[in-house]
């Protein structure tokens, strides 16, 4: 009689300890995937640039190709047919800029999506907002050059399904 008690309580001990090894292995598992995705982040900023340029900055961790620009007032740059890379990791060596158009007014608003593709296929736009502080005319090398003053930031990068 002992021993089939023995073995009850070891059939049933076997089985709660494969119980809490399979929890402790799915815990395992989401902390993993968390982890992942936590690296595998896309961030663009924004920031002036030099003469009046919008300097954008790949400040994720992967690759992004950019597909489509709008920034309003009227100005749209369309990468559809060959995306532009912007690397991630090369900190100030990779960045794209844009020239502001120059229907701007002094004072206006500026609001600039980017559509993007990450490395693993997934589709994100990037929001950023603006203002326009005015014009400067600077003078080097007895050429004049006329440029915009603009404030520039950044709401932020979500995933989002564009189609274009």
């Amino acid at each position: 009689m002992e021993q089939e008690n023995y073995f009850s309580w070891s059939i049933w001990l076997q089985a709660l300890t494969f119980l809490a090894i399979v929890g402790v292995g799915i815990f395992q598992w989401s902390i993993n995937k968390r982890l992942t995705d936590l690296q595998d982040y896309v961030a663009i900023a924004v920031v002036p640039g030099e003469h009046g340029k919008i300097k954008l900055l790949n400040t994720g961790k992967l690759n992004i190709y950019m597909y489509k620009i709008e920034l309003v007032p009227g100005y749209v740059e369309d990468y559809t047919k060959k995306p532009r890379l912007l690397s991630a990791g090369s900190g100030e060596s990779a960045w794209y800029w844009l020239n502001p158009p120059n229907n701007i007014n002094k004072e206006q608003e500026l609001t600039l999506k980017i559509y993007v593709k990450d490395e693993l296929n997934r589709r994100w736009v990037s929001e950023h907002g603006g203002i326009c502080d005015g014009d400067v005319t600077i003078e080097e090398e007895n050429k004049k050059a006329s440029f915009k003053i603009l404030r520039i930031w950044s709401y932020g990068t979500r995933r989002f399904a564009w189609k274009l």
